[in-house]
């Protein structure tokens, strides 16, 4: 990171508060349904609480497209469920019926949790890439993307390699995106975004 740092100088500081006011800049609407959800949910059994994620949130995505369905999922992904991150909780969670003897329910709240996590990474990246600013939208790549996974163990690097994959820039493939502009930074830099997309496409082939 001290490298980073040294290459990008004052842009670090500009992209960590970018982030900081996109996330500060949420709807109300977020807002009031987080804080119900947080309350509802410190008073709940965590069998419950996830009755209540499959039914009110994943049934009715499931029939959603992913343009319809990016608000709610960005929105989602900023819960916490008894302090653990919402995703986190879903996914840890998502085999506690003991009725559930197909896995059906298990299936469709893992694929909740998989979608709500690649929505929520494409709202942010649909934010840093709204002034088409090349520079500033790679940063964003390499210190939310690409360090985020560096020292991750395969295993759980693997799910994130499978929303990375799918994320796109201005209707372009994120990954293609990288290829084509990590030729503008340093070889140090260059030899990361390189080192990220190709654990990418190993990892989601």
């Amino acid at each position: 990171m001290k490298k980073v740092i040294a290459l990008f100088g004052v842009m670090l500081f500009s992209a960590s508060a970018f982030a900081l006011n996109a996330v500060a800049q949420g709807d109300e609407d977020c807002a009031s349904r987080k804080e119900a959800f947080e309350q509802y949910a410190a008073e709940q059994k965590v069998s419950f609480i996830e009755q209540n994620i499959l039914m009110n949130m994943a049934d009715p995505m499931v029939g959603m497209s992913d343009e319809q369905a990016l608000p709610l999922a960005a929105c989602y992904a900023t819960f916490e469920v008894k302090g653990v991150p919402f995703v986190k909780f879903v996914r840890a969670n998502a085999g506690i019926f003991p009725g559930d003897i197909n896995g059906k329910e298990k299936t469709e709240l893992l694929n909740f949790a998989d979608r709500v996590e690649r929505l929520s990474e494409q709202a942010n990246i649909n934010r840093v890439a709204d002034g088409n600013n090349s520079s500033f939208i790679m940063q964003y790549i390499l210190l939310n993307f690409a360090d985020k996974i560096a020292d991750l163990e395969d295993a759980q690097a693997e799910p994130l390699a499978k929303v990375y994959k799918a994320c796109n820039v201005n209707g372009k493939p994120m990954l293609q995106y990288v290829k084509e502009h990590s030729n503008e930074f340093y070889s140090g830099v260059k030899a990361e975004f390189d080192t990220f997309v190709n654990r990418v496409e190993q990892l989601t082939k």
